[in-house]
């Protein structure tokens, strides 16, 4: 993501047509913005088990959500 990222912002630098250089910054600034708050979701994504209830905090976008442990029925070890 990070490489089409930083291509979306290097090529429009070399277009000469400034209609199209203008729509070259347009995207690469759509995709700095997706990968911003892509980030942004991986690195502050925690959970907190405190007085029997599962806390799931996920960056900025994702309301907190609380599930009580005791609703919680089954458990699995995430698959490599």
């Amino acid at each position: 993501m990070l490489s089409a990222t930083l291509l979306t912002v290097l090529l429009p630098m070399k277009e000469s047509d400034p209609t199209a250089k203008l729509t070259g910054f347009g995207f690469a600034l759509l995709m700095l913005v997706s990968t911003a708050l892509c980030i942004q979701l991986f690195l502050a994504t925690y959970y907190v088990i405190y007085h029997g209830v599962l806390t799931i905090h996920a960056g900025l976008l994702y309301k907190r959500k609380e599930i009580p442990i005791a609703s919680v029925r089954k458990l699995r070890k995430p698959e490599p």
